[in-house]
């Protein structure tokens, strides 16, 4: 799947605001546009390998969503785990987890009140195999996860269309690098033309984020058609 550094990386540099409050100079301009093309430098250093996803990369072939139940008796926030969907095949497939499911143990660990970032830790506790006390239709089994490639996810970076990419991106790198060239051969801004450039700043930092969650959206199993993915209800 798409790195998740990389998408840190975009979004951690918004554009300058176009408030009146806070005119950017033409300089503020400049460099805002010489960011965006530095992300379109990233993404296609990335895209040859896919943006950093690995279809050999073992997985526990289950998403997990996170519900608050209100206080118990004790005051604490109940929290509960539940399985959202499964990949089929996968480890937790095997393992007989089906979606609905909830995850009231691992190991030791009562998942009662947990917070998800606390589940994930308790899970990475199992490398090899994530021992699982589930709860369905109110009775209670243990299982045992093990983490495992997903089959599916070698068809999907199969597909993922890797020249594409590197077209469209290199196309708007080059509109980005003549949005700059113009500004840096301009003396002075016309008003009319430093508003159209915070505009078109503002409008490619969006972009390059929408070409960003494409690709992810290209690379992820589980919206892939090329996976069976098994889903709760809504």
């Amino acid at each position: 799947m798409l790195s998740a550094l990389l998408l840190a990386a975009l979004i951690a540099t918004p554009p300058p605001s176009a408030d009146d409050a806070q005119v950017p100079t033409k300089l503020e301009i400049t460099k805002a546009f010489k960011m965006l093309e530095e992300d379109t430098n990233i993404i296609l250093r990335q895209l040859p390998n896919r943006l950093g996803f690995d279809p050999a990369e073992p997985k526990l072939g289950v998403t997990l969503e996170t519900r608050e139940l209100g206080l118990g008796a004790d005051g604490l926030l109940m929290r509960h785990t539940y399985v959202s969907s499964v990949f089929v095949p996968s480890g937790a497939h095997t393992a007989g987890i089906q979606p609905g499911d909830r995850i009231a143990a691992i190991g030791a660990h009562q998942l009662e009140t947990e917070l998800p970032r606390a589940v994930m830790f308790y899970m990475e506790d199992h490398p090899d195999g994530i021992p699982l006390t589930i709860e369905r239709n109110g009775n209670r089994f243990t299982t045992t996860i093990h983490r495992e490639p997903l089959l599916c996810a070698r068809s999907v970076w199969n597909t993922f269309e890797v020249a594409t990419w590197q077209n469209s991106v290199t196309k708007l790198r080059t509109l980005i690098r003549g949005k700059i060239a113009a500004i840096e051969g301009t003396p002075t801004l016309t008003m009319e033309q430093h508003n159209q450039a915070c505009i078109d700043v503002v409008a490619t930092a969006e972009l390059i984020r929408d070409i960003v969650m494409a690709m992810a959206a290209q690379l992820e199993p589980s919206i892939s058609p090329l996976c069976t993915v098994q889903r709760s209800a809504p």
